[in-house]
């Protein structure tokens, strides 16, 4: 299993552990509850087509992500 991926992690509780445990650079993934489909995006924003895509992307734009 990969670190950063948590299926059962609600909205609310991925913020707690990323605030009380994250560094700098820190991220997770996990299914949206709200609104499931066949992309991947984070917060409506650029779609992937797949999980690999989306956290190589934001990966390598370092700074768009603010809290």
């Amino acid at each position: 299993m990969v670190r950063w991926f948590h299926r059962d992690l609600s909205g609310p509780d991925a913020e707690t552990l990323l605030k009380g445990r994250g560094v700098p650079g820190s991220f997770l993934a996990r299914p949206s509850r709200k609104n499931q489909g066949d992309f991947y995006d984070l917060y409506g924003g650029e779609k992937f087509a797949t999980l690999a895509e989306l956290v190589e992307y934001y990966t390598q734009q370092q700074g768009i992500l603010q809290d």
